[in-house]
């Protein structure tokens, strides 16, 4: 099991996502909220009796792990019923900690080794299978930084956005407040020449 995945999960509603888990095993799942709102989440998770494996209220990203004691459908959920208006943008990432089907079957096919020959295979197995675990967290720590960095990106292009149309709105205002100045300051110094030309009269 490597699944890596994003969704949406509108405002007053849920998103559940099915799988079926049939060995002993333990999963190891981040996520991240992208974008929207206050960017927070709630996390469930519930094995095939419905029993709460798993429960984070309201973070921004997270991770959890959980044992697979009995085969069937398991339940990850994220809710975001808390929100009333703003939908979020979440990334999902959930892996076990087996090594690969295909090894692990070549593996067992084997005819039965000498002692010596059965530690080196053991050795072997255990190397690939560490090294597995490092290539998918080192994926997934890439895809987090994408994500960090997209959002980033969004978030600076949106204050460059606020910043221009703050620009204009100051030039303008700049421009009527010296426009409104330079009529006062005319109709201070055309007052007094009125006032003479009437004086002159009689």
């Amino acid at each position: 099991v490597d699944e890596d995945v994003t969704f949406v999960v509108e405002a007053r509603e849920s998103f559940c996502i099915f799988d079926d888990f049939n060995l002993q095993t333990t999963i190891e799942l981040q996520f991240e909220v992208e974008q929207g709102g206050q960017r927070d989440i709630s996390l469930v998770v519930r094995d095939p009796r419905n029993r709460i494996l798993v429960n984070k209220r309201k973070l921004t990203k997270g991770d959890a792990t959980f044992a697979v004691d009995q085969p069937g459908e398991y339940q990850i959920c994220f809710d975001n019923s808390f929100s009333r208006l703003q939908s979020k943008t979440v990334w999902l990432n959930y892996y076990d900690d087996r090594p690969m089907s295909d090894y692990d079957a070549d593996y067992s096919a084997l005819p039965e080794p000498t002692v010596s020959l059965e530690v080196a295979w053991e050795e072997i197995f255990d190397a690939i299978h560490t090294l597995r675990m490092r290539v998918s967290r080192t994926r997934m720590i890439q895809t987090v930084r994408k994500n960090s960095e997209n959002r980033d990106q969004k978030l600076v292009e949106s204050n460059a956005s606020i910043v221009t149309n703050a620009s204009v709105v100051t030039i303008i205002l700049i421009l009527i407040t010296g426009v409104v100045q330079v009529h006062v300051v005319k109709s201070f110094f055309s007052q007094p020449s009125k006032s003479r030309s009437k004086g002159s009269s009689w």
